[in-house]
């Protein structure tokens, strides 16, 4: 089991494009936007990180002791305390490995959730800085939108098209499986528009591992790439 990393904390191994994390250089607010979001995706990367981290010590553990086990004489069934300790110790171990499948599933489950609500605050706080710039408005002043639909709409009315961003098929697919798992955790409906579910059509999602390292470079790049986007936008409109 390997944990998530961000563009603070990457490793050399991964098979992305780059390290999590988008990172360039305007002159605006936004900056200010980018970083926080940075430093957020890695803060949560680093609960990812602690749990995964404690998750494959328990692994390590319960392999030891099932090597212990085989090394062990078998021995006859018929009165012998030994080999009905044996039993015993194999039933813990079925037991520890169950408990360590679902909180594995448990956690991943949360980090989406969690991911989509990282996702849902910054594209409000992107969307509310630049209608602030383009127009000269209090952002005090300015309402955003939670809903996907809205939040598309909202930035075409600023002539900013987010399915043009970097890694919006991620990041999509990040939102459809959250709304999976908070309402129906099958794989069914708009959850089969991405090709990593199609093979498991009418699986639970307890059932399966999630691409964490992909949705959160994802979203990262994404987030990133429509700042940049958002910033070019205002220096086009000052000058």
């Amino acid at each position: 089991m390997m944990p998530i990393y961000s563009l603070f904390g990457g490793r050399p191994d991964l098979i992305y494009d780059k390290p999590a994390g988008y990172a360039f250089s305007c002159h605006t607010k936004l900056s200010q936007i980018n970083t926080e979001l940075q430093w957020k995706l890695h803060d949560f990367c680093r609960i990812h990180q602690i749990v995964y981290t404690q998750i494959n010590k328990d692994n390590k553990s319960l392999d030891r002791t099932v090597e212990n086990i085989k090394s062990q004489q078998d021995v006859s069934l018929c009165g012998n305390f030994d080999n009905v300790n044996k039993i015993r110790a194999k039933e813990k171990i079925k037991d520890k490995e169950l408990e360590l499948e679902q909180v594995h599933s448990f956690v991943d489950h949360l980090l989406v959730v969690g991911l989509w609500a990282i996702s849902e605050q910054f594209l409000g706080k992107i969307y509310r800085c630049t209608y602030s710039l383009l127009n000269a408005i209090d952002e005090a002043n300015i309402d955003s939108s939670y809903k996907w639909n809205e939040i598309n709409a909202e930035f075409n009315n600023i002539g900013i098209n987010l399915e043009s961003c970097d890694k919006y098929n991620d990041t999509n697919e990040c939102r459809v499986v959250n709304n999976t798992i908070k309402h129906n955790p099958i794989v069914k409906g708009k959850i089969l528009d991405f090709p990593y579910f199609t093979k498991y059509t009418g699986a639970n999602l307890d059932e399966l591992q999630f691409e964490m390292q992909r949705y959160l470079t994802g979203i990262s790049d994404f987030l990133g790439h429509l700042i940049e986007y958002c910033d070019k936008k205002i220096n086009e409109s000052q000058n």
